[in-house]
């Protein structure tokens, strides 16, 4: 059976050079591919007006596939692809932020986010107001900003917003609300249930899944990130092809995913809670914890993220990390393999003492992303290493 065929019509080329540049180029293969193609181009033929895709620096029809796919599990129309996550940030700050305008930010997330707003909101005239979890409502009720920027669930501290409140807060004073969901994917809540305007993830995370790319994903109302579309162009920060094509693969196995990572994170948390070696755990779908009664109002699951507060100090943190096994220190979080990483020295470390203390980020502190093995294998692993320190 013949795999393919040439249009019989073809110009025909008579060098060989030639040849090599052109030839096989109207193939013609009628089946529609299992799985959607890598265009490994940088630009597209467009002999007329009526045009999709011009240039990859805009728009790549790899992109536009697993584009259209987060979206539509975010329950959103519009999706836009970009190198990182914090390459999606910056975008959409500078898409949307300008001289007097007023950003609520969540102080105790991901210090790089804290940082990048510190670094280049200022300079353009732009209101920062930094606040920690407990306060971020009335903070919007007084400062009434035009942005509020948020994670659904912190890191390293996995704290939970109630998102349906602030929704409503920011929807009564006409605020852009826009949260990083990435600690607890689309499986875990689903942003568009919640008003929320704009949705920021680093698909480096969960939604690829296999600590094998770096990417980034802004959903959201479809206007608002046609804008930011327009922007991406300019920047050229967009992602590549090939990064699409593997988050594709992986969003095929998210629900999976996180339900394994879910289970297994609950699972670890209630063992390491009676844990003498422990002073602190955090995880929000622990009874005893803070952020319970939120986490089940909002949230299917917990994620796989397990913070932990050992007794003793940086020389004990740091020793924990040498000493686990099959446990792998590391600072990312999100792929089949479970890892530590240590914030104040990793995550945090752009932060001065004073202020990672100020935010909970203690010399003893350990997060710990719970991967897709078994989970006795995971406990057993933190204990022998609790003990030898």
């Amino acid at each position: 059976m013949d795999e393919g065929r040439l249009d019989s019509n073809r110009y025909t080329i008579q060098g060989f050079g030639s040849k090599l540049i052109h030839g096989g180029r109207d193939l013609i293969v009628p089946e529609e591919p299992l799985v959607y193609p890598i265009y490994l181009t940088s630009a597209f033929i467009t002999p007329s007006l009526a045009r999709v895709y011009l240039y990859s620096r805009e728009e790549n029809p790899t992109i536009t596939f697993v584009e259209n796919k987060i979206a539509e599990i975010d329950g959103y129309k519009n999706a836009a692809a970009f190198s990182s996550g914090m390459a999606a940030e910056a975008t959409l700050f500078m898409a949307f932020l300008e001289r007097n305008s007023k950003l609520v930010i969540q102080k105790d997330i991901y210090s790089r986010t804290v940082t990048l707003a510190r670094e280049i909101l200022p300079k353009i005239g732009v209101e920062i107001y930094e606040t920690k979890t407990p306060n971020i409502i009335d903070v919007v009720e007084k400062v009434k900003p035009d942005m509020v920027f948020v994670e659904t669930i912190s890191n390293p501290l996995v704290r939970v917003i109630d998102i349906a409140e602030l929704s409503k807060i920011t929807r009564s004073h006409g605020a852009m609300l826009v949260v990083d969901n990435t600690l607890a994917t689309p499986y875990n809540l689903e942003p568009s249930k919640y008003n929320i305007d704009l949705v920021v993830y680093s698909a480096s995370k969960y939604l690829g899944g296999h600590n094998d790319i770096i990417g980034g994903f802004v959903t959201g109302e479809f206007d608002l990130v046609e804008r930011i579309k327009d922007l991406r162009a300019s920047l050229g920060n967009i992602m590549d092809p090939v990064t699409a094509f593997l988050i594709d693969r992986g969003l095929k196995t998210l629900h999976i995913r996180m339900e394994k990572h879910n289970r297994n994170a609950e699972a670890v948390a209630k063992i390491l809670r009676t844990n003498s070696k422990i002073e602190k755990i955090y995880y929000p779908c622990l009874e005893e914890d803070d952020n319970y009664p939120i986490a089940r109002k909002i949230l299917k699951g917990c994620s796989g993220m397990v913070t932990i507060k050992i007794k003793g100090d940086l020389d004990d943190a740091l020793k924990f990390m040498k000493e686990i096994k099959m446990i792998k220190p590391a600072g990312t979080f999100g792929g089949a393999e479970s890892l530590a990483s240590h914030p104040s020295t990793m995550s945090h470390r752009h932060l001065d003492r004073d202020e990672r203390l100020e935010l909970g980020i203690t010399d003893n502190l350990i997060r710990l992303s719970i991967g897709l093995e078994d989970a006795e294998d995971i406990v057993n692993d933190i204990e022998q290493a609790l003990e030898n320190i």
